[in-house]
């Protein structure tokens, strides 16, 4: 089994349907379909879980509450050197998701990111029309670095309930790994705190 994949989903309004496939031949390895509540969601991180390296592609969704927004799925990016990503929705205050970047446990990834933490839940946070969201991007490389960067990728749920859903459970934010990781640190891109 392939630990490199990307996994595509297709939402809607009563469950998401995942398909995982093998970047290189294109082939569907697995799919589930979860239903869209609270337990649904967390069934989809377990399932994506199984593989260490994924990626997300979600096809967009709409509904008749244009403007208002949840929050279901979240995660980052960074180079090298890079620690963690917090996301958050400036205007309200709310912390949406902390993204911590792992290194090294493989030998082909030694001295490198090999993957990036997730948060999943069906309402991770909530933004209006006109709401400004940030990112905040950490990096500790061995020596300054100019060429910093962060991005986050989010998943949105467009309705006019924005109360629906529950409150998350603390599980859903990772942990934050032990600073430096194993080896020391990564030589990379940037260095300090980088605001977007």
């Amino acid at each position: 089994m392939s630990d490199d994949v990307m996994i595509a989903v297709d939402p809607h309004k009563a469950s998401n349907t995942a398909a995982v496939l093998d970047p290189v031949t294109k082939t569907v390895i697995e799919s589930a379909r979860f239903a869209n509540s609270a337990d649904g969601y967390g069934q989809l991180a377990s399932f994506a879980a199984r593989w260490a390296q994924r990626r997300w592609a979600v096809e967009g969704c709409r509904s008749h509450g244009a403007g208002l927004l949840r929050v279901l799925l979240a995660g980052g990016h960074v180079h090298n050197g890079g620690i963690k990503i917090d996301f958050a929705n400036e205007t309200t205050g709310q912390h949406l998701c902390t993204s911590y970047a792992g290194y090294g446990t493989k030998p082909a990834y030694e001295g490198s990111i090999e993957s990036m933490t997730t948060c999943i839940w069906d309402r991770l946070g909530t933004v209006r029309a006109g709401e400004v969201l940030s990112i905040d991007t950490f990096y500790d490389p061995p020596e300054p670095q100019s060429d910093v960067m962060g991005i986050v990728l989010a998943y949105v749920y467009e309705t006019d309930d924005l109360a629906a859903g529950t409150e998350p459970p603390a599980g859903v934010q990772a942990p934050a790994p032990a600073w430096p990781p194993p080896g020391g640190r990564p030589a990379g891109h940037g260095h300090g705190a980088h605001h977007h």
